[in-house]
């Protein structure tokens, strides 16, 4: 959440926003999926509009505080998505149905020491699941 709230330059929980924007981690689920990624944004940031990073640290971010945990990734996985070494999959959002093993097969290091991502396992018999957002704490 803090990498969110640092993107955007505001708390997971805002009152005084509009109702659409008072859950700032439900806001930034839909303007990305709209592909509004600058509606995020903090005004205050200075990014060039084609900065491929912005896109990275918001999807990174967006996983980061996946409602299940076991799709979160772990930290290892975080900074190589931040550090462009492990590609960074859209993040599922609150509408869409989801294999969660294929996404948590996509945080797997094929190794302890390895800093490539593994095959993805697009033929898993996984139950789907419904995946949600986290909420204020």
């Amino acid at each position: 959440m803090v990498l969110l709230e640092i993107i955007g330059g505001r708390k997971n929980y805002d009152a005084s926003e509009t109702e659409e924007k008072c859950h700032f981690p439900s806001y930034a689920f839909k303007m990305m999926e709209q592909g509004k990624m600058k509606d995020i944004l903090d005004v205050k940031l200075k990014i060039a509009e084609d900065d491929e990073r912005v896109s990275i640290a918001i999807k990174v971010a967006l996983w980061c505080i996946q409602y299940d945990m076991h799709l979160r990734p772990s930290m290892t996985k975080v900074v190589q998505m931040l550090e462009q070494v492990s590609p960074v999959p859209s993040p599922p959002s609150s509408s869409q149905q989801m294999n969660s093993h294929f996404y948590l097969s996509s945080f797997k290091s094929t190794s302890e020491h390895s800093t490539s991502l593994g095959p993805l396992d697009l033929n898993s018999c996984a139950d789907f699941s419904a995946v949600r957002l986290s909420g204020p704490r």
